[in-house]
Protein backbone atom coordinates (compact mmCIF):
# COMPACT_ATOMS: atom_id res chain seq x y z
CA UNK A 1 0.00 0.00 0.00
CA UNK A 2 1.13 3.77 -0.61
CA UNK A 3 0.54 6.19 2.12
CA UNK A 4 -2.43 7.25 1.24
CA UNK A 5 -4.09 3.63 0.75
CA UNK A 6 -2.63 3.36 4.50
CA UNK A 7 -4.44 6.08 5.47
CA UNK A 8 -7.49 4.84 3.47
CA UNK A 9 -7.39 1.60 5.16
CA UNK A 10 -7.02 3.52 8.90
CA UNK A 11 -10.27 5.14 8.08
CA UNK A 12 -11.67 1.85 7.35
CA UNK A 13 -11.05 0.26 10.92
CA UNK A 14 -11.74 3.94 12.38
CA UNK A 15 -15.07 2.94 10.69
CA UNK A 16 -15.65 -0.79 11.48
CA UNK A 17 -14.54 -0.14 15.15
CA UNK A 18 -17.46 2.36 16.20
CA UNK A 19 -20.20 0.58 18.05
CA UNK A 20 -23.05 2.27 15.65
CA UNK A 21 -26.02 0.80 14.34
CA UNK A 22 -25.44 0.76 10.53
CA UNK A 23 -28.76 -0.87 9.60
CA UNK A 24 -30.00 2.77 8.50
CA UNK A 25 -27.59 4.17 7.61
CA UNK A 26 -27.90 6.21 4.31
CA UNK A 27 -25.39 6.57 1.38
CA UNK A 28 -25.13 10.92 2.56
CA UNK A 29 -24.45 9.44 6.49
CA UNK A 30 -22.19 7.13 5.22
CA UNK A 31 -19.91 9.85 3.38
CA UNK A 32 -20.25 12.28 6.52
CA UNK A 33 -19.03 9.25 8.07
CA UNK A 34 -16.34 8.45 6.12
CA UNK A 35 -14.94 12.24 5.81
CA UNK A 36 -15.36 12.08 9.80
CA UNK A 37 -12.83 9.19 10.06
CA UNK A 38 -10.47 10.88 7.68
CA UNK A 39 -10.37 13.81 9.62
CA UNK A 40 -9.82 12.08 12.68
CA UNK A 41 -6.94 9.54 11.53
CA UNK A 42 -4.75 12.23 9.69
CA UNK A 43 -3.72 15.74 9.59
CA UNK A 44 -4.13 16.30 6.21
CA UNK A 45 -6.58 18.76 4.91
CA UNK A 46 -9.91 17.01 4.44
CA UNK A 47 -12.63 18.73 1.93
CA UNK A 48 -16.20 17.75 2.04
CA UNK A 49 -19.55 19.35 1.37
CA UNK A 50 -22.62 17.58 2.28
CA UNK A 51 -24.79 17.82 -0.50
CA UNK A 52 -22.43 18.42 -3.30
CA UNK A 53 -22.77 17.08 -7.11
CA UNK A 54 -19.41 17.34 -7.70
CA UNK A 55 -17.09 14.45 -8.14
CA UNK A 56 -15.40 13.09 -6.16
CA UNK A 57 -17.24 13.13 -2.73
CA UNK A 58 -14.04 13.72 -0.75
CA UNK A 59 -10.89 15.37 -1.12
CA UNK A 60 -7.57 15.30 1.14
CA UNK A 61 -4.96 17.50 0.73
CA UNK A 62 -1.29 15.94 1.15
CA UNK A 63 1.52 18.32 0.50
CA UNK A 64 1.24 19.23 -3.10
CA UNK A 65 -1.41 16.52 -4.53
CA UNK A 66 -4.92 16.25 -3.68
CA UNK A 67 -6.76 12.41 -3.48
CA UNK A 68 -9.92 12.08 -4.39
CA UNK A 69 -12.34 9.63 -2.86
CA UNK A 70 -15.94 8.68 -4.18
CA UNK A 71 -17.85 7.38 -1.56
CA UNK A 72 -20.31 4.32 -2.55
CA UNK A 73 -22.87 2.72 -0.19
CA UNK A 74 -24.86 -0.49 -1.63
CA UNK A 75 -27.27 -2.91 0.11
CA UNK A 76 -26.53 -5.48 -2.98
CA UNK A 77 -24.48 -8.49 -2.07
CA UNK A 78 -21.96 -8.07 -5.15
CA UNK A 79 -19.43 -5.08 -5.22
CA UNK A 80 -20.47 -3.35 -8.18
CA UNK A 81 -22.38 -0.16 -8.89
CA UNK A 82 -22.77 2.51 -11.11
CA UNK A 83 -19.64 5.35 -11.35
CA UNK A 84 -19.95 8.86 -11.92
CA UNK A 85 -20.66 10.41 -15.93
CA UNK A 86 -17.72 9.28 -18.33
CA UNK A 87 -18.34 13.45 -19.62
CA UNK A 88 -16.54 14.39 -15.93
CA UNK A 89 -18.17 17.85 -16.47
CA UNK A 90 -18.02 18.71 -12.25
CA UNK A 91 -15.07 16.56 -11.75
CA UNK A 92 -12.35 18.31 -9.40
CA UNK A 93 -8.62 18.29 -10.63
CA UNK A 94 -6.93 15.32 -8.23
CA UNK A 95 -3.71 13.12 -8.62
CA UNK A 96 -5.90 10.15 -8.15
CA UNK A 97 -8.80 8.94 -7.09
CA UNK A 98 -9.68 6.77 -5.10
CA UNK A 99 -13.39 4.48 -4.77
CA UNK A 100 -14.52 4.04 -0.88
CA UNK A 101 -17.27 1.78 -1.01
CA UNK A 102 -19.46 -0.14 1.98
CA UNK A 103 -21.35 -2.81 1.42
CA UNK A 104 -24.39 -2.71 3.73
CA UNK A 105 -26.01 -6.26 4.16
CA UNK A 106 -28.84 -6.23 6.88
CA UNK A 107 -26.54 -4.52 9.92
CA UNK A 108 -23.56 -5.81 8.86
CA UNK A 109 -21.45 -3.25 7.31
CA UNK A 110 -17.97 -4.53 4.93
CA UNK A 111 -15.89 -1.81 3.03
CA UNK A 112 -13.31 -1.92 0.09
CA UNK A 113 -11.35 0.61 -0.97
CA UNK A 114 -9.26 0.40 -4.62
CA UNK A 115 -8.26 3.29 -7.01
CA UNK A 116 -11.16 4.19 -9.23
CA UNK A 117 -9.62 3.93 -12.65
CA UNK A 118 -9.16 -0.08 -11.73
CA UNK A 119 -12.34 -1.16 -11.10
CA UNK A 120 -13.90 0.42 -13.91
CA UNK A 121 -15.23 -2.45 -16.14
CA UNK A 122 -17.61 -1.18 -18.43
CA UNK A 123 -19.96 2.07 -19.32
CA UNK A 124 -23.91 2.03 -18.84
CA UNK A 125 -26.54 4.51 -19.46
CA UNK A 126 -28.74 6.78 -17.28
CA UNK A 127 -29.45 9.98 -18.80
CA UNK A 128 -25.73 10.08 -19.80
CA UNK A 129 -22.73 7.64 -20.30
CA UNK A 130 -21.83 6.39 -17.19
CA UNK A 131 -19.21 4.69 -15.49
CA UNK A 132 -19.47 1.05 -14.21
CA UNK A 133 -17.48 -0.07 -11.39
CA UNK A 134 -16.58 -3.62 -9.84
CA UNK A 135 -14.67 -3.49 -6.80
CA UNK A 136 -13.58 -7.34 -7.61
CA UNK A 137 -12.76 -6.97 -11.62
CA UNK A 138 -8.85 -7.99 -12.73
CA UNK A 139 -7.10 -4.70 -12.87
CA UNK A 140 -5.31 -6.07 -16.28
CA UNK A 141 -8.99 -6.29 -17.61
CA UNK A 142 -10.70 -3.29 -16.70
CA UNK A 143 -12.39 -1.06 -19.39
CA UNK A 144 -8.97 1.02 -20.16
CA UNK A 145 -6.65 -1.62 -20.33
CA UNK A 146 -9.09 -3.38 -22.92
CA UNK A 147 -9.04 0.17 -24.84
CA UNK A 148 -5.48 0.41 -24.20
CA UNK A 149 -5.86 3.45 -22.94
CA UNK A 150 -5.91 4.43 -19.42
CA UNK A 151 -8.06 6.60 -17.41
CA UNK A 152 -5.90 9.04 -17.37
CA UNK A 153 -6.12 9.69 -21.02
CA UNK A 154 -9.34 9.12 -21.47
CA UNK A 155 -10.55 11.69 -19.18
CA UNK A 156 -8.91 14.16 -20.58
CA UNK A 157 -10.38 14.07 -24.13
CA UNK A 158 -13.63 16.21 -24.97
CA UNK A 159 -17.11 14.65 -25.10
CA UNK A 160 -16.87 13.84 -29.33
CA UNK A 161 -13.43 12.33 -29.07
CA UNK A 162 -14.88 9.94 -25.87
CA UNK A 163 -17.70 9.01 -27.36
CA UNK A 164 -15.83 8.24 -30.42
CA UNK A 165 -13.49 5.93 -28.72
CA UNK A 166 -15.83 4.24 -27.05
CA UNK A 167 -18.10 3.43 -30.08
CA UNK A 168 -14.96 2.01 -32.04
CA UNK A 169 -14.21 0.02 -28.92
CA UNK A 170 -17.79 -1.44 -28.54
CA UNK A 171 -17.72 -2.04 -32.59
CA UNK A 172 -14.27 -3.82 -32.22
CA UNK A 173 -14.26 -6.04 -28.83
CA UNK A 174 -17.68 -6.58 -28.43
CA UNK A 175 -18.85 -6.88 -32.18
CA UNK A 176 -21.47 -4.52 -32.38
CA UNK A 177 -22.81 -1.36 -33.95
CA UNK A 178 -26.32 -1.11 -32.11
CA UNK A 179 -25.53 1.95 -29.78
CA UNK A 180 -28.32 3.87 -27.65
CA UNK A 181 -26.76 6.81 -29.81
CA UNK A 182 -28.44 9.73 -31.72
CA UNK A 183 -25.29 11.66 -32.35
CA UNK A 184 -21.72 11.40 -31.09
CA UNK A 185 -22.93 13.27 -28.16
CA UNK A 186 -24.60 11.95 -24.59
CA UNK A 187 -27.67 13.63 -25.40
CA UNK A 188 -30.98 12.07 -26.17
CA UNK A 189 -29.20 9.04 -24.23
CA UNK A 190 -32.08 7.18 -21.77
CA UNK A 191 -30.54 3.72 -21.99
CA UNK A 192 -29.12 1.75 -18.83
CA UNK A 193 -26.83 -0.33 -21.24
CA UNK A 194 -24.79 0.87 -23.90
CA UNK A 195 -25.21 -2.06 -26.51
CA UNK A 196 -28.55 -3.00 -27.77
CA UNK A 197 -29.31 -6.99 -27.19
CA UNK A 198 -32.31 -9.14 -28.48
CA UNK A 199 -33.50 -11.07 -25.92
CA UNK A 200 -34.05 -14.11 -27.57
CA UNK A 201 -30.03 -14.17 -28.08
CA UNK A 202 -29.59 -14.13 -24.24
CA UNK A 203 -27.91 -17.30 -22.32
CA UNK A 204 -30.70 -19.49 -20.40
CA UNK A 205 -29.24 -18.20 -16.90
CA UNK A 206 -29.16 -14.41 -18.55
CA UNK A 207 -33.42 -14.83 -18.97
CA UNK A 208 -33.56 -16.56 -16.07
CA UNK A 209 -32.18 -13.15 -14.06
CA UNK A 210 -34.53 -11.08 -15.77
CA UNK A 211 -37.35 -12.84 -15.54
CA UNK A 212 -36.45 -12.72 -11.55
CA UNK A 213 -35.31 -8.98 -11.84
CA UNK A 214 -38.40 -8.31 -13.36
CA UNK A 215 -40.65 -10.15 -11.19
CA UNK A 216 -39.22 -8.43 -8.08
CA UNK A 217 -39.73 -5.32 -9.90
CA UNK A 218 -43.10 -5.46 -11.64
CA UNK A 219 -45.38 -8.14 -9.20
CA UNK A 220 -48.38 -6.48 -10.97
CA UNK A 221 -47.32 -9.03 -14.06
CA UNK A 222 -49.24 -11.58 -11.48
CA UNK A 223 -52.13 -10.35 -12.37
CA UNK A 224 -54.81 -11.78 -15.17
CA UNK A 225 -54.68 -10.24 -18.32
CA UNK A 226 -58.18 -9.19 -18.03
CA UNK A 227 -57.93 -7.39 -15.45
CA UNK A 228 -54.64 -5.51 -16.40
CA UNK A 229 -53.97 -5.67 -19.53
CA UNK A 230 -51.06 -3.05 -19.33
CA UNK A 231 -49.40 -5.16 -16.66
CA UNK A 232 -46.71 -5.94 -19.31
CA UNK A 233 -45.91 -2.02 -20.15
CA UNK A 234 -44.01 -0.77 -17.24
CA UNK A 235 -41.72 -3.83 -17.34
CA UNK A 236 -40.98 -3.74 -21.29
CA UNK A 237 -39.89 -0.09 -20.74
CA UNK A 238 -37.88 -0.99 -18.04
CA UNK A 239 -36.49 -4.05 -19.77
CA UNK A 240 -35.59 -1.59 -22.88
CA UNK A 241 -33.69 0.73 -20.89
CA UNK A 242 -31.71 -1.65 -20.00
CA UNK A 243 -30.85 -2.35 -23.73
CA UNK A 244 -32.67 -5.49 -24.22
CA UNK A 245 -35.16 -5.69 -26.92
CA UNK A 246 -37.86 -8.74 -27.35
CA UNK A 247 -40.71 -9.03 -29.93
CA UNK A 248 -42.58 -11.00 -27.91
CA UNK A 249 -42.39 -9.81 -24.12
CA UNK A 250 -45.52 -11.94 -22.80
CA UNK A 251 -44.49 -14.87 -23.97
CA UNK A 252 -41.18 -14.82 -21.20
CA UNK A 253 -43.89 -15.52 -18.73
CA UNK A 254 -46.98 -17.21 -20.78
CA UNK A 255 -45.20 -19.20 -23.19
CA UNK A 256 -47.18 -22.75 -23.04
CA UNK A 257 -50.23 -21.33 -21.59
CA UNK A 258 -51.14 -23.56 -18.49
CA UNK A 259 -48.96 -25.92 -16.15
CA UNK A 260 -49.74 -27.72 -13.09
CA UNK A 261 -48.01 -26.54 -9.88
CA UNK A 262 -46.89 -29.27 -8.59
CA UNK A 263 -50.55 -30.63 -6.53
CA UNK A 264 -51.33 -27.19 -5.53
CA UNK A 265 -52.77 -26.43 -8.28
CA UNK A 266 -53.78 -28.11 -11.70
CA UNK A 267 -53.57 -26.32 -14.78
CA UNK A 268 -52.20 -22.86 -13.56
CA UNK A 269 -52.02 -19.45 -15.77
CA UNK A 270 -48.09 -19.74 -16.69
CA UNK A 271 -47.57 -16.75 -14.99
CA UNK A 272 -48.69 -17.99 -11.64
CA UNK A 273 -46.13 -20.93 -12.23
CA UNK A 274 -42.95 -19.18 -12.58
CA UNK A 275 -43.87 -17.16 -9.85
CA UNK A 276 -44.01 -20.12 -6.92
CA UNK A 277 -41.25 -21.72 -9.29
CA UNK A 278 -38.77 -18.46 -8.91
CA UNK A 279 -39.94 -17.53 -5.64
CA UNK A 280 -36.67 -18.33 -3.51
CA UNK A 281 -35.14 -16.13 -6.33
CA UNK A 282 -37.85 -13.35 -6.47
CA UNK A 283 -37.26 -13.40 -2.46
CA UNK A 284 -33.30 -12.95 -2.72
CA UNK A 285 -33.49 -9.98 -5.36
CA UNK A 286 -36.28 -8.17 -3.88
CA UNK A 287 -34.59 -8.07 -0.46
CA UNK A 288 -31.15 -6.80 -2.74
CA UNK A 289 -33.70 -3.50 -4.19
CA UNK A 290 -32.02 -0.35 -3.47
CA UNK A 291 -34.86 2.44 -1.58
CA UNK A 292 -34.79 3.90 -4.50
CA UNK A 293 -35.90 1.08 -6.26
CA UNK A 294 -38.29 -0.49 -4.03
CA UNK A 295 -40.00 3.55 -3.86
CA UNK A 296 -39.96 3.40 -7.55
CA UNK A 297 -41.21 0.20 -8.78
CA UNK A 298 -43.21 -1.47 -5.49
CA UNK A 299 -44.31 0.88 -3.12
CA UNK A 300 -44.95 4.42 -4.69
CA UNK A 301 -46.11 6.12 -2.59
CA UNK A 302 -44.98 4.36 0.85
CA UNK A 303 -43.45 6.66 3.46
CA UNK A 304 -39.74 7.47 2.92
CA UNK A 305 -38.48 5.21 5.32
CA UNK A 306 -35.97 2.27 4.92
CA UNK A 307 -37.24 -1.05 4.97
CA UNK A 308 -35.58 -3.96 6.08
CA UNK A 309 -35.03 -6.91 3.79
CA UNK A 310 -37.83 -8.46 6.04
CA UNK A 311 -40.06 -6.10 5.38
CA UNK A 312 -39.41 -6.03 1.49
CA UNK A 313 -40.25 -9.32 1.09
CA UNK A 314 -43.44 -9.10 3.10
CA UNK A 315 -44.96 -6.00 1.26
CA UNK A 316 -44.06 -7.53 -2.46
CA UNK A 317 -45.64 -10.96 -0.92
CA UNK A 318 -48.88 -8.95 0.12
CA UNK A 319 -49.29 -7.35 -2.60
CA UNK A 320 -48.76 -10.40 -5.54
CA UNK A 321 -51.22 -12.36 -3.33
CA UNK A 322 -53.45 -9.58 -3.81
CA UNK A 323 -52.78 -9.94 -7.46
CA UNK A 324 -52.88 -13.94 -7.20
CA UNK A 325 -56.79 -13.85 -5.81
CA UNK A 326 -57.69 -12.23 -9.01
CA UNK A 327 -58.03 -15.81 -10.56
CA UNK A 328 -61.31 -17.68 -10.38
CA UNK A 329 -59.98 -20.37 -8.20
CA UNK A 330 -57.01 -18.97 -6.46
CA UNK A 331 -58.28 -18.16 -2.83
CA UNK A 332 -56.21 -15.85 -0.64
CA UNK A 333 -55.49 -19.43 1.24
CA UNK A 334 -53.97 -20.87 -1.57
CA UNK A 335 -52.04 -18.18 -2.82
CA UNK A 336 -50.69 -18.17 0.49
CA UNK A 337 -49.24 -21.98 -0.23
CA UNK A 338 -48.49 -20.87 -3.92
CA UNK A 339 -45.99 -18.36 -2.42
CA UNK A 340 -44.68 -19.87 0.77
CA UNK A 341 -43.52 -17.19 3.30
Amino acid sequence: MNEFELLLQQATDHILKTEQDFSKISPTDFEKLVAAALTSVCNHHVDYNEGSLSFPDIVVTIGYESYGIEVKLSKSANWKTIGNSIMESTAKNVTRTYIFFGQLIDSKLSIKFRDYAQCIDDIVVTHSPRYHVDMNVDATNNLFTQMNSSYDVFRTLNEKNKISELKQYYAVHRNTRSYWWINDTSENTSSSSFVIKYYGDLSTTEKNQLQVQILARFPQIAQPHTVNPRKYVEAVIWLTKKGIVCSNFRDIFSASGRKDIESILQDAPKVVWWIHTLQDQIKTEVNQLTDDEIHQYLFAGADNQLYTPLDNWYLWRTKTIGFLTQYPGISEQLANIIINS
